[in-house]
């Protein structure tokens, strides 16, 4: 039996890298700020973050801005071990900050 390798594009790799620089970049900016601005969802007005919570919340989009690099993994293997280290920090770290930091 033939094997067919299914590779991934150029440009979708260079997309998927320009993501992942402008997620974290933007991840880098909340947490030297330690300021996240507010916003309006459709569940009403989200009130803006100061200080060390939105510094946890900019590492946890630096986090998710790494997802999109697991595009440049040479293996289906290599890209399952990676994917699952980064999805465990996310959980962890989103778990501790949700339940280790109180409300100022």
């Amino acid at each position: 039996m033939s094997q067919r390798r299914e590779t991934t594009r150029p440009t979708a790799r260079w997309l998927a890298l320009l993501t992942s620089m402008l997620v974290i970049a933007y991840g880098a900016f909340l947490i030297a700020q330690a300021h996240a601005p507010g916003l309006f969802t459709r569940f009403g007005h989200a009130p803006p973050i100061i200080g060390m919570q939105a510094r946890a919340f900019g590492l946890v989009v630096v986090l998710l801005g790494c997802l999109p690099l697991l595009l440049l993994c040479r293996t289906p293997r290599q890209a399952a071990v990676l994917g699952s280290l980064l999805g465990f920090g996310l959980i962890i770290l989103i778990f501790s900050i949700a339940y280790a930091w109180p409300e100022p």
